[in-house]
């Protein structure tokens, strides 16, 4: 639900999450190398309950990107915090006459990635999140956002298709048809909620591709899960050729030689 209220109000909400970014303390290096070879950021972010590494691609030197780059930092820095409070706050108990607060510290670190879209105004992104917590396994997980650049709004998935009920319906019937031999006792819950509203994708020039935590679709627990859906396979839904102008190139194209 906060994820979906996030994406919901787009770059605006993502200023709001940010105001006491100035607060915090905020310690900047250069990394060497990322994990594809280029150049990246890092940020380090202590708070009182939990220390957050956020390591950013080197779009976000663009002065444009400057902006959006600090408030998604401070984004999965404060939720983190807020999480790891209730948590603590869970484990007190209050009817003890001397009860005690324990204050769990838990580090976390964030791995962001944007891709240029070449033909479409779009920018979109992935963040992959690594959580440790104490006396818990660490935690993955995988968050994708979606931007109209030139409107400067997060697109919503109801956008990217005439038929979005159609569209959802054709994606999870793809996801089925893909992980079927899976034996994943979570497969039907990730169907019945793609059936509903897809998310977790990213918006490419020939289709959409989904992501999966490490061993949410399968058993490779060390590896973050990615599905293409061809563009192809959706036409039925009609995408909208704001987001895939070649496709509506390919539209007039066969129109006219019909």
């Amino acid at each position: 639900m906060r994820l979906r209220l996030f994406k919901k109000h787009g770059l605006q909400f993502l200023i709001l999450l940010t105001l006491s970014l100035g607060a915090l303390s905020v310690t900047f290096a250069q990394e060497s190398k990322d994990l594809t070879g280029d150049p990246q950021l890092k940020f380090v972010l202590h708070r009182t309950y939990s220390t957050t590494t956020i390591k950013l691609p080197t779009l976000c030197k663009n002065e444009r990107a400057q902006r959006l780059c600090r408030n998604l930092t401070g984004y999965f820095a404060r939720r983190f915090e807020r999480e790891l409070i209730m948590l603590s706050n869970e484990l007190i108990d209050f009817d003890a006459p001397n009860f005690n607060h324990v204050r769990l510290h838990g580090d976390q670190s964030v791995y962001l990635f944007f891709l240029q879209n070449k033909e479409a105004p779009l920018v979109t992104l992935y963040a992959i999140s690594f959580q440790y917590l104490p006396n818990v396994r660490e935690r993955r997980m995988v968050e994708t956002f979606n931007f109209d650049r030139e409107e400067e709004r997060n697109v919503r998935f109801e956008e990217l298709f005439e038929n979005p009920q159609l569209a959802a319906m054709l994606i999870a019937r793809y996801i089925e048809r893909e992980y079927k031999d899976s034996e994943n006792p979570l497969l039907d819950v990730l169907i019945t909620a793609t059936e509903f509203e897809p998310s977790n994708f990213i918006v490419v020039q020939d289709g959409l591709r989904l992501f999966f935590a490490p061993g949410f679709v399968n058993h490779e627990v060390d590896k973050v899960q990615t599905l293409k859906i061809p563009l192809t396979y959706l036409l039925e839904a009609k995408p909208n050729s704001r987001y895939w102008p070649s496709q509506n190139q390919k539209e007039s194209t066969t129109h006219a030689t019909s």
